[in-house]
């Protein structure tokens, strides 16, 4: 037996023996080595190669343990983080690193004529589509060069609408001229926009995008101020009814001065007109200036058409005060409880947030009358939250306050807590360090959110019993919208919970386009 354990221990290499890596850096398209790619790996502290002219790289005396890698190069997408574990004494050859070639889109923007015309700006949209609906998945910008040229690069494979939109500021004026934004090749509205289908490493040269013309109409109106009102908008904005989706949601902004407001240069179409949730107050000039919470709000759907809108009123609703409480049948309170309130129209400067006194009641001050997600967070260790009522309605995650708050808010809490925890993998099954995994019960209901750890790991807590799905998207937000999800849900991984069950999940990424 001793023999036997000296042989082990003689094949065991030494803890502190260094280790090393090696591999080569290829286009995902073809498998082609690729020169001059940057090679970084983190972990104890970073380190960086550049590929050989046969896409090589080699890392030496190297501490053994968990290591993050990356590649990147001119003309290729940013490569997704890759997890490795190196033993003492190991030498790990032959690791592969795939980039994706960048796409390309680039043209002119004209006008009917076939001159350029000067000072716009050029967007891109990505996007997918569910049934009618579309949704963005990435956004940029740039501004057209002298001859109203411009190159789009860095482009993820995918479907794609451009978008020329007029730059009031810097565009240069020609007599007659009254451009609208319009959409590739030369409609005033998604309906007539052209979609350019980009793959990995495609070139779309020469694109013309031809600038419409469009009548403007003026919107103006005067504002209803309660006498001797505090916290009142400073404001007012107009967008686009669609511009949260398939525009930029660039829209406008007109001051409150002496009770009126009046926007410039609008197209016709259906648009939203609120109040700015947030009050300035003070002089820039004089450094005093500041920006507050409003406590009046405003919110009305207009449609624009052949002409200009002159007697608009706009009668403010004052904030809403939120009463709750937490009841948590008996239960120990480990720790103290909060709830959040995540709007979707009033954007506060403010978190809305609340943390119950001793008895569990809480109070949410100066609301917008607006609908809000509920979060929770510091639960009590093991609780979930059984039931969430307002007045008679039971909530299902989404709270509508655009009528007011009428009944205080009731939370119940019960012990024996479920969990999940697991791996968020990509296709060869690699761990996805930094990823963003999605759970939730219902199609319609928001849904929570874990980043990963750098082992890829993730752990979701406090949950009710019931019917869980999971997914995660490649370089995509947190919190997609149902009919978003609704699109993968022969992807989307299903995990059925009981009171105070452990399951584990591992979750495959998802790659649009």
């Amino acid at each position: 037996m001793i023999p036997l354990l000296f042989a082990l221990l003689a094949q065991s290499p030494p803890a502190d023996q260094k280790s090393a890596l090696e591999g080569t850096v290829v286009s995902s398209t073809n498998g082609t080595p690729l020169k001059k790619a940057t090679v970084t790996l983190e972990g104890g502290k970073d380190l960086t190669a550049i590929t050989t002219a046969e896409g090589k790289f080699k890392f030496e005396d190297l501490e053994p343990g968990d290591y993050t890698i990356k590649a990147e190069r001119v003309g290729y997408l940013e490569g997704a983080d890759s997890v490795l574990a190196l033993r003492p004494g190991e030498l790990k050859k032959d690791f592969l690193l795939k980039l994706t070639p960048q796409g390309i889109i680039s043209g002119r923007v004209l006008d009917e004529d076939g001159d350029p015309v000067l000072g716009v700006r050029v967007a891109y949209i990505r996007w997918v589509s569910a049934g009618d609906k579309k949704f963005k998945l990435e956004e940029d910008l740039q501004d057209v060069n002298g001859e109203g040229g411009f190159t789009i690069t860095g482009l993820n494979p995918g479907n794609y609408y451009l978008q020329a939109l007029p730059d009031r500021i810097n565009l240069k004026p020609h007599p007659g001229d009254d451009f609208a934004l319009t959409f590739y090749p030369n409609a005033l509205d998604l309906a007539g926009a052209g979609t350019l289908a980009v793959a990995a490493g495609s070139e779309i040269r020469n694109l013309e995008i031809r600038m419409r013309k469009s009548p403007k109409f003026k919107v103006r109106g005067k504002v209803s101020i309660p006498a001797g009102a505090a916290g009142v908008p400073s404001q007012l904005e107009l967008l686009s009814e669609d511009s949260a989706e398939m525009n930029l949601g660039f829209g406008k902004t007109a001051a409150i001065t002496k009770g009126e407001f009046s926007f410039e240069a609008v197209q016709p179409g259906s648009y939203v007109l609120r109040s700015d949730p947030n009050v300035q107050s003070g002089n820039m000039d004089e450094g005093s200036f500041s920006w507050g919470s409003a406590h009046f709000f405003f919110r009305q759907m207009i449609q624009v058409s052949d002409r200009n809108i002159d007697d608009l009123t706009v009668s403010f609703t004052p904030a809403i005060d939120l009463a709750g409480r937490f009841h948590t049948d008996g239960m120990t309170m480990s720790k103290v409880p909060s709830v959040m309130l995540l709007e979707e129209f009033f954007a506060s400067p403010r978190k809305l947030k609340a943390e119950p006194d001793s008895t569990g009641a809480f109070r949410i001050a100066q609301l917008p009358p607006d609908r809000f997600e509920l979060a929770f967070s510091n639960l009590p260790d093991g609780a979930y939250v059984k039931s969430i009522r307002h007045g008679a309605q039971e909530i299902k995650g989404t709270l509508d306050l655009t009528s007011g708050a009428d009944a205080p808010l009731e939370i119940t809490l019960a012990p024996n807590a479920a969990e999940i925890a697991g791996t968020l993998r990509n296709a060869k099954g690699d761990p996805v360090p930094y990823g963003t995994v999605n759970l939730w019960t219902t199609d319609d209901e928001p849904a929570k959110s874990e980043l990963t750890a750098s082992d890829g790991s993730f752990h979701f807590r406090n949950l009710a019993p019931g019917d869980y799905h999971l997914a995660a998207w490649d370089n995509l937000a947190d919190k997609l919208k149902p009919a978003f999800r609704k699109l993968f849900d022969g992807q989307a991984l299903t995990v059925t919970l009981h009171e105070g069950s452990s399951e584990n999940a591992d979750v495959k990424l998802i790659v649009v386009n």
